[in-house]
């Protein structure tokens, strides 16, 4: 498969990412937090650790706000609050470890942009052309009836990752149908953890 519009993206995204990071370590006046060092678990037990999430979310929202850093024919998002905290709870409920991964593995989709190839993916192919070009982090995201491949971008243990997600075209539909059973879920446990509460 020719890689040509995925290779594009990434050094799109690489080059946004990396000024991103460079604002927020000169915006954020506060003690960073090593996003590999703290575990899931802190979160729930140190409210600063979500507050700096939170503010990090907020800055996002801001920076993607103007033109400047504007993805507007690339499907991107920044996760809601409300998703947010349900993946938190998660993991620290309902996987065996309880709240012991890295934060970053959990907050690893705060910022998310998604491709969708015309052409059938070979994952391993895929893998190797992004490990031996860039360096970054693919893995194989396949669960049930969600079908596509993860690129990260994480520049060091203070930085938020942000998640490139490949999708061939003819699993679409059932992505997305895939993707709106996870948002009801996360609603259904604000309604039940929150009382409806946003």
């Amino acid at each position: 498969m020719d890689y040509t519009e995925i290779d594009k993206l990434i050094v799109l995204i690489q080059n946004i990412y990396e000024e991103i990071c460079a604002k927020w370590n000169a915006f954020y006046l506060g003690k960073p937090v090593n996003l590999k060092k703290k575990l899931v678990r802190d979160i729930r037990d140190d409210g600063s650790i979500f507050s700096y999430i939170l503010a990090h979310r907020a800055f996002l929202a801001e920076l993607f706000s103007t033109e400047q850093f504007s993805l507007p024919h690339v499907p991107n998002r920044i996760k809601t609050q409300n998703s947010l905290e349900s993946k938190i709870n998660r993991y620290i409920d309902n996987k065996p470890e309880h709240g012991l991964s890295p934060i970053n593995k959990c907050v690893n989709d705060l910022f998310g942009i998604r491709i969708i190839c015309d052409g059938e993916i070979d994952f391993e192919d895929l893998q190797n052309h992004i490990n031996c070009s860039y360096g970054l982090k693919c893995i194989n995201a396949a669960k049930a009836d969600y079908i596509a491949t993860h690129i990260y971008f994480k520049r060091d243990n203070y930085s938020f990752p942000w998640e490139l997600q490949v999708w061939e075209k003819r699993y679409t539909d059932s992505n997305l149908i895939s993707h709106h059973k996870y948002k009801q879920n996360y609603v259904l446990w604000e309604n039940e953890a929150k009382g409806g509460e946003t």
